[in-house]
């Protein structure tokens, strides 16, 4: 996945990434929840921060990111 991505830096989002990492999961019978997420990024700050993750048994396998405890999921796809 990293070695595509870098071929195309202008898709390297965590929703692409996201996305195409839990249809590699799906597609070997491995069961993985894609979550959508968002957090205000300062109590100062008007605008939302999202994020991408995708989690397989519990461990997050692509989006890991520091502050993703921060994060109201939106969405969970996939199985819970």
């Amino acid at each position: 996945m990293s070695a595509v991505a870098r071929q195309f830096p202008a898709f390297r989002t965590c929703l692409v990434e996201a996305l195409a990492v839990h249809a590699m999961l799906r597609r070997r019978g491995l069961p993985s929840e894609m979550r959508l997420g968002v957090r205000t990024p300062g109590s100062q700050a008007a605008s939302l921060v999202a994020h991408a993750w995708v989690e397989c048994d519990g461990v997050v396998v692509v989006g890991n990111d520091r502050d993703l405890p921060q994060y109201a999921v939106l969405s969970a796809i996939g199985r819970s």
